[in-house]
C-alpha cells in the first residue's frame, strides 16, 4: 500500500519524463500522464514490471484512453481485445487498464523469452512469432525500442526503479 502511496506521489514527474524521452521532448497532455500513472498503479498491484506495461502501452495507444473499440475490437491504452480479456466479455464489464495489465502478465508466465510474449500479446498468427525469427516483428521491434526508454528514465529514477521492478 505504501508503494502506491509513493508511485502516485512519484508518477506524474516520472511519466512526464518518459513521455518526453519517448517524443523528443514533446510536452504530454494530461490524459497521457494520466494514463501512463493508472497503468503504473494496476502494474504494481498485479506485480507486472512497470517497463513492460509502459512499453506495450506506448507501442499500442501513446498512452491514450482509447475507450471505444477500434476495428479489430481493441479497446484500452493496452489496446486488448474485449472477447478474451474483460470480465463476461462485455466493455460494459471491462477495466481496460487492470484487465490488460492481467493480460499481459498471463502472456509473460505463458511464453518465453520476453520477445515471443510480446509476439503473441500482439498477434500470435503472425509468421515471424516463431523461434527461428526470434519473434523479431515490428511490432516487437518497436516495444523493444520504447522498454529501452523507458528503463532509462527507471534507471534515473531510484525511487520508481525500486517501485517497479
Amino acid at each position: 500500500m505504501i508503494s502506491l502511496f509513493i508511485a502516485a506521489i512519484m508518477s506524474t514527474s516520472f511519466c512526464t519524463q518518459v513521455y518526453k524521452d519517448l517524443t523528443n521532448n514533446l510536452e504530454p497532455t494530461i490524459e497521457n500522464v494520466e494514463v501512463c500513472t493508472m497503468l503504473i498503479e494496476d502494474a504494481i498491484k498485479e506485480n507486472v514490471p512497470i517497463d513492460i506495461v509502459l512499453a506495450v502501452a506506448w507501442t499500442e495507444s501513446r498512452f491514450t484512453s482509447q475507450p471505444k473499440p477500434n476495428n479489430s475490437g481493441c479497446v484500452g491504452p493496452l489496446q486488448i481485445k474485449v472477447r478474451y480479456w474483460c470480465k463476461d466479455k462485455r466493455l460494459s464489464s471491462c477495466d481496460t487498464f487492470n484487465d490488460g495489465v492481467k493480460a499481459i502478465k498471463y502472456l509473460l508466465k505463458r511464453f518465453k523469452p520476453l520477445n515471443k510474449a510480446i509476439c503473441f500479446y500482439n498477434d500470435s498468427r503472425k509468421p515471424k512469432c516463431k523461434p527461428k525469427y526470434n519473434f523479431k516483428t515490428d511490432y516487437v521491434k518497436h516495444f523493444i525500442k520504447a522498454r529501452t526508454k523507458i528503463n532509462k528514465v527507471l534507471n534515473e529514477n531510484i525511487i520508481m526503479r525500486f517501485i517497479g521492478v
